[in-house]
């Protein structure tokens, strides 16, 4: 198994650091040579389609003013010499060989995936004291960077200079340490910190998902929304004479919760609404220019090389006790307990070696299945 845990295995990083405390990974990536150059992160953020910012500490309209892409390229000729950061997400889309860089992460689960997010500081640049709600992996690219990491804070901490970043009160660190091309920060949910460019440097940020309890709830009661009943109410046939007709009595507070919460007990729909809310991709759906015929799909993988799944395609399975659900791109596919195997190497690795694929055709349900992915444009075919 890849890892980019220097001489921690997983299983001590989990133990030891995971949603626990900052830790820092000396030579994580050895050797590291940046996958793209500053310039051609810069070109991203010119992109229509690319999600981009520039923060500036000085020199813009106020302190920290941020700047949303996409941006021409006469911008980054008119910015200051320094105290600014230019960031692009989901590079992993963009970059192939940003994406492989995932790999390294396989150990936990790829649900918790979210995506690298790429940022190159002039010097002294930096994004200033902040939290985010999630981990985060942070490998420091050519240049170095300082970083101070304090402990987990609460949410009276935060203060608002403006909405893009959630900037916090001064803490005490309990990291302050320099990273050099190859070293990994890892930071848990919560923990504040802030990294300053001490020369120009690229940063790749590998976040990881968390939904709130917020998003969770909202999600899954509009998931359920179509199946409230409006003919199952609230009763009560036992009703007594109270002292007061103004009070709500804890026996009808209890009733009326017990109506929701039945509404919401259904694992089965719950698993449902999971599978979907976690695979959306977040660049949005897209479908191929044209379908490629089946024929020529079967032809192809009769042939040499791997089927490599597109980096925006998000998938994920659930085992049930008589079918799996197999969810790609948002998308439920039920199928039989015996395609287990097949959907593990679809869910497991990015790039399948067509002959791995040619055992699986002989399964109808599998041959179609694959057919279809392939169809969407959720894999793709590349010679070796």
């Amino acid at each position: 198994m890849l890892h980019a845990l220097g001489s921690l295995t997983p299983e001590q990083f989990l133990r030891d650091y995971w949603q626990k405390k900052p830790c820092v990974i000396r030579q994580g990536f050895p050797d590291f040579q940046d996958p793209l150059e500053p310039e051609e992160l810069a070109g991203l953020a010119c992109e229509e389609d690319v999600e981009s910012r520039i923060v500036l500490e000085k020199g813009g309209k106020h302190a920290w003013e941020v700047r949303h892409g996409p941006f021409k390229e006469s911008h980054f000729t008119k910015l200051p010499a320094t105290h600014w950061t230019v960031l692009v997400q989901r590079v992993d889309h963009q970059v192939p060989a940003v994406a492989a860089m995932l790999d390294h992460f396989r150990y936990l689960p790829n649900w918790r995936l979210d995506d690298i997010m790429i940022s190159y500081a002039a010097p002294q640049g930096g994004v200033g004291p902040h939290v985010d709600n999630y981990d985060v992996f942070l490998i420091q690219g050519k240049g170095s960077r300082r970083w101070t990491v304090g402990e987990a804070v609460g949410e009276d901490q935060e203060i608002f200079p403006n909405d893009e970043i959630r900037h916090v009160k001064a803490y005490a660190p309990i990291m302050d340490t320099v990273l050099m091309p190859g070293d990994i920060l890892y930071i848990p949910p919560r923990c504040p910190h802030e990294g300053i460019a001490l020369e120009a440097c690229m940063t790749y940020s590998v976040g990881f998902r968390a939904p709130s309890q917020r998003d969770l709830v909202k999600g899954f009661v509009a998931s359920l929304e179509d199946d409230f009943s409006e003919t199952l109410r609230y009763s009560d046939p036992d009703l007594q004479i109270q002292d007061n007709p103004g009070e709500i009595r804890a026996e009808a507070l209890e009733r009326a919760q017990r109506l929701v919460l039945d509404a919401m007990s259904d694992k089965a729909a719950f698993a449902d609404f999971f599978g979907r809310y976690l695979t959306w991709p977040k660049g949005g759906l897209w479908e191929p220019d044209e379908e490629m015929p089946a024929e020529t799909i079967w032809a192809e993988i009769a042939g040499e090389g791997v089927l490599i799944r597109e980096p925006a395609t998000r998938i994920a399975y659930i085992v049930q006790p008589n079918a799996i659900q197999l969810y790609v791109s948002s998308e439920a596919i039920e199928l039989e307990p015996s395609a287990l195997d097949c959907v593990q190497v679809l869910a497991g690795q990015c790039e399948i070696p067509l002959a791995e694929l040619r055992r699986f055709g002989e399964n109808l349900e599998l041959r179609n299945l694959l057919t279809t992915l392939i169809q969407k444009g959720y894999w793709v075919f590349n010679e070796i």
